[in-house]
């Protein structure tokens, strides 16, 4: 029988060959109870060192590691590799929900009986089935982030409760309207801003996060095309960022909406200060979302026909 033999941990620095753009080189490598890591590179063998030894200090041992210290390490972490909007929206669920119960514990000294004590906090609160698996999935990745780089012995979150995905609220389900509802409801349009954002959302699909940063360079009346290349995120105000696939794409326009945009963008021209860099729906600023809802509320309820949310247009 083959028997794995312990030697003890390693670590070192090294020079790669194949240098970054930006002229780096030098990454360290570390093995801690069987379990490697080879960092990024950087620019000098000091300064990986360095990186070395603040690396080593965190996850050499996990004795008396206070819980946030290793959350504030996975977050950097994550945004590493996941953009700015996503890690945003994490951290604000995290110190929301999870911060008040466990930021001034030992990582190592919770256990399941605790978690399940937050799980239990968590499901008084009201919270959809959906939204509590998004924060339990939360905790989860952060206690496999432990096991992996702090030799933490266990995950104490042993269930992701998937089956209560099916415990959705009704009004949180894919609505839909016929196309002769969505004629009575364009037909209430009394802007002819908002009647041409709703018919894109309608005849497009595309996200309302998506068509609200559109700019004119992005539309191709001539080949009939949309270039999806970001998306709305909204923080303290609305800041365009990359799309949620991190993906371009494109969308074709249908005849039925080409000449509505065509008419639309001629208008626009004939102000002095008209640029391709307006934003379709605005001009040189996004449309407010608050007013979008207000305005669709009311089109719904003067055609006296059931509404569905924004997100729902597409599909």
């Amino acid at each position: 029988m083959k028997l794995n033999i312990y030697v003890g941990d390693y670590m070192a620095v090294y020079k790669d060959s194949r240098k970054t753009k930006d002229n780096r080189s030098y990454y360290f490598q570390v093995m801690i109870n069987y379990k490697t890591y080879k960092s990024k590179r950087y620019a000098t063998r000091e300064e990986a060192r360095k990186e070395e030894a603040i690396y080593l200090l965190n996850h050499k041992s996990t004795n008396n590691k206070n819980f946030d210290i290793v959350v504030n390490d996975y977050f950097n972490y994550l945004s590493t590799y996941t953009k700015y909007s996503t890690v945003y929206t994490y951290t604000k669920d995290y110190n929301k929900h999870i911060y008040p119960y466990f930021h001034d514990k030992d990582i190592n000294s919770i256990n399941t009986l605790d978690y399940n004590v937050w799980y239990e906090i968590m499901a008084k609160k009201g919270l959809s089935a959906k939204y509590l698996n998004k924060i339990n999935s939360l905790l989860k990745n952060i206690f496999d982030y432990a096991v992996k780089n702090y030799n933490l012995s266990y995950n104490p979150v042993v269930k992701t409760f998937k089956s209560q995905n099916k415990i959705i609220e009704d009004s949180k389900k894919i609505q839909y309207i016929t196309k002769e509802e969505f004629d009575k409801f364009i037909s209430k349009a009394d802007d002819p801003m908002y009647k041409l954002i709703f018919e894109f959302l309608f005849y497009t699909g595309c996200r309302i996060g998506e068509v609200i940063c559109l700019t004119w360079n992005d539309i191709d009346l001539e080949h009939k095309v949309v270039y999806i290349t970001k998306t709305l995120y909204k923080i303290h105000n609305n800041t365009p960022t990359t799309n949620k696939t991190n993906k371009n794409r494109q969308v074709s326009i249908p005849d039925i909406l080409l000449l509505d945009l065509a008419n639309y963008k001629a208008i626009k021209k004939s102000y002095k200060d008209f640029s391709n860099d307006w934003y379709v729906f605005g001009d040189i600023k996004t449309i407010s979302t608050t007013q979008l809802q207000r305005k669709k509320h009311q089109y719904f309820t003067d055609a006296n026909i059931h509404e569905i949310r924004i997100h729902d247009f597409r599909h």
